[in-house]
């Protein structure tokens, strides 16, 4: 039995760190979220990219298609394509 009070052991420093929580990613998860940020962003506008993120099965083809995205976005105004962009590479697998 420990002599200690509660809350006394919970404020002793562990002796680990916590890890960040793992962070899925894939390419079908960076793909859907970028196909569903896209459709939001550019409501109507979207189709011309759609088939190239529906198509793209690679990480290189997946960024190829985001630069397209970013192009698209800067056309019409989306301010805000360095936040999908953010979440976009967080969801993308580092190369293999």
């Amino acid at each position: 039995h420990d002599a200690l009070p509660i809350y006394s052991r919970a404020r002793q420093p562990s002796s680990h760190t916590p890890s960040a929580p793992t962070r899925r990613r894939s390419l079908a998860l960076a793909r859907l979220y970028l196909l569903d940020a896209m459709e939001q962003s550019l409501r109507n506008n979207d189709q011309p990219i759609r088939e190239h993120l529906r198509t793209a099965t690679s990480r290189a083809e997946l960024l190829r298609a985001f630069e397209m995205c970013r192009e698209i976005a800067g056309d019409v105004g989306v301010g805000h394509i360095d936040v999908i962009e953010e979440k976009f590479m967080d969801m993308l697998p580092d190369e293999s």
